[in-house]
This record gives C-alpha cells, structure tokens and sequence, in this order.
C-alpha cells in the first residue's frame, strides 16, 4: 500500500470542567494527529499528546521533525515492523519528539495490521493466551470540594473498583478519607502527587495517608529531587508508581536496578513512551523483572489514543487501566463512538484490524487545524 500524503493536525477539544493537579490546569485538550492518506484513498490516523513538564516538545521542533520524517517515509519501510520501529526510534531519540512518534506509528500500525489482516493487539503481544482486562480506573483530579463529592458520587454509581486520587494540596488528605469513607474497604484508592513534595515532605505526608490504606504512591518528588526517589521507595509502606521519571528504556533499566520490584510499579503512557511498539518493549523488559505496570493516560486523549490504549491492554497484563474518559469530561471526541468503559469498569474488546474506531470527519474539522502537509 504505498503513502500518497502524511498531514499534521492540532487537535484541541473543551473540556466541561477544568482539570487539575499540582503541575498543570487545563479547559481543553491538547494533542497532534498525524492523518496518513493512502493510494487507495483510505485515511489512517494516529495521535500523540505533547506534555512540556514531562518532555520539552515545542511546536516548532514537532513541525520540523515532521517534515524530514514525513519526506522520508516509504513504503519499503512500513512493510515491516522492524521499519516502523525505526522510525519511532529515530523521532524519539533522535529528534527528541515522542509525541510525533507516537502518532505516526500508530497511522502506520493501523496501516499494516489493515494490510497483514492482523489486529494491533496480536501485534504487539507475545502470547497467545487471552488474558482478563483490568476495569477502568477512576481519576479525580480536582481542588474543588463540590467537584469532588460529585466524582466520588459518579465513582459510587458506577462501582468502579479502584480510583487514583489527585493530591499534593490543602484539601488532599480529606479528600482521600471522604473518598474512604464513601467507597468503603474494598475499593483501591491510589494517590497521584504529580512531582508535588520535596523528600522531607512526602515522608511526613505519607504517615496522614497511611490510615486510608492507600495502594501507592505515584510521582511523589519534585523534578529536582527525584534523584532521591530509590532512597523513598526504601523508606515507605507503599510502592512507587513512576511516571514522568521512567518514559524511556534508559530510565526504566535504572530504576529497575536499583528499586525493588515489590516498591515499583511503572506508569505507561503511549505517547511518552513514543508509541505502542516501543512501549510493548517497556512492558516486557519490566515483566522480565517482575515489576508491575499500569496503562496511564495524558488528560484529554481522544478516541485515537483510547483505541490504542485498548488494543495496548489487550497484549499487555496491566494492573491498572486509565483512560476512555473522554464521554465523562470533554464536550465532544473525534471518534464518530467514543471509547469508554461501562458499570465496574468493564470494557467491550476491539475484535476488528486496524485501529479499531472510525473517526467523525465533521468533528475532525470542527476540533482541529491542519498544520502541515507533505505530498509524496
């Protein structure tokens, strides 16, 4: 199947409320989305979300990378995996931009599990085996009291089984005990301190945690001390979930030699990771240790990244499972069916090739602005 033309699009979608943690705000979401038109005149879309406090990926280096990339992708290299993996490769190590990677592998993954007949999940999986999904995970990311008990209220309803909780400010430690109170014993509460504590301060604030039985802990250290994190997984009841420090293969080997697998447990996000493919090599060299990973997402993903997600979890045991929110919190998706997740957190397979969602040409156009276009 050869390449007729590769676009790049901001996608920017409102949210119905704001959404809050210690490291950033946000009203509306903000990903790129790489649309790869064939010669058969099918149109494949892959998705990446940009996040400055993790990966400094400014606009102007996205554009450029883009555009050598895009003049060299043919269609010798997306014959194989090894091909597209190279070029994951080369945008996330070499230029630096994951978040492009992301979403050109995932175009050219629903390229090529199209034309093998082959789903993404089979792709990414080295086992035959079929293993449970985990329910959905509830996120509350939110200062706001009212806001709050309406989320854990919604949490309640739909008898979601484990919720991670956003905390490193005033009302923190309330929240997670209302949220105790309400969900009862047998709901896994995690908190999520996004990089908010100095190594002094999360010890003494952890102790205020502990009588809630939190699972974890993820993020707990400020950018500038997480040098100090394997002396914090030592000295804690709970285990780390690490996010922003563990995106790349580099970092995942350091802290699994240095952290404990029983205090370890890796946040995956797609996107950070620079796509599925290089994600999947993550999750095996983590498994290979022993050490636990969830499937994490960037706030305000579309129905791209969701699928993606879905079809990730479905190769992948995960622990936790996050995302599919957009129905609960954004105005509108660009899936023409947006991915969710039902009562318990319970979620439908994708059974089909490709990408798995066909996507709303019309909220396309509404939600996003073409960026670039390169013609091969």
């Amino acid at each position: 199947m050869e390449i007729r033309s590769i676009s790049l699009y901001e996608l920017r979608i409102p949210f119905l409320f704001n959404i809050t943690h210690t490291l950033k705000s946000r009203g509306r979401s903000y990903s790129i989305v790489v649309v790869i038109e064939t010669t058969d005149g099918t149109f494949h879309y892959g998705e990446g979300a940009p996040r400055e406090y993790v990966i400094d990926e400014p606009k102007t280096k996205v554009q450029e990378a883009f555009r050598k990339i895009s003049a060299q992708i043919n269609s010798d290299m997306i014959d194989t995996l090894d091909g597209i993996k190279i070029i994951s490769d080369t945008l996330s190590d070499s230029y630096g931009v994951p978040s492009l990677s992301c979403a050109i592998e995932i175009a050219l993954l629903d390229i090529y599990s199209l034309s093998n007949n082959t789903p993404i999940y089979d792709l990414l999986s080295n086992s035959n085996i079929e293993h449970e999904l985990s329910p959905y995970t509830g996120v509350i990311s939110t200062e706001d009291s009212s806001r709050f008990m309406d989320l854990i209220q919604l949490v309640k309803k739909i008898k979601l089984p484990h919720i991670k909780i956003k905390v490193g400010h005033s009302e923190d430690v309330n929240n997670v005990r209302t949220a105790r109170e309400l969900l009862g014993e047998n709901v896994d509460i995690r908190i999520d301190a996004n990089r908010a504590w100095s190594y002094d301060q999360a010890i003494k604030k952890l102790e205020k945690f502990y009588p809630y039985k939190v699972s974890a802990v993820e993020e707990p250290l400020l950018a500038g001390e997480t040098k100090n994190l394997t002396q914090l997984a030592e000295e804690i009841n709970i285990p780390v979930i690490l996010d922003e420090s563990a995106y790349n293969m580099e970092q995942t080997r350091y802290y699994a030699d240095h952290i404990s697998s029983a205090k370890l447990i890796f946040n995956q996000k797609i996107s950070k990771s620079g796509g599925p493919l290089r994600a999947s090599a993550i999750f095996k060299y983590a498994q290979s240790h022993d050490i636990p990973c969830i499937l994490g997402c960037n706030v305000g993903e579309s129905a791209i990244l969701s699928a993606t997600g879905r079809s990730y979890a479905q190769a992948h045991p995960l622990r936790h499972l996050e995302g599919s929110y957009a129905p609960y919190f954004m105005e509108a998706d660009i899936g023409a069916h947006p991915m969710t997740f039902t009562t318990g957190g319970r979620s439908d397979r994708i059974t089909t090739t490709g990408l798995g969602v066909h996507i709303s040409k019309k909220n396309m156009q509404g939600f996003s602005k073409r960026i670039d276009t390169i013609v091969k």
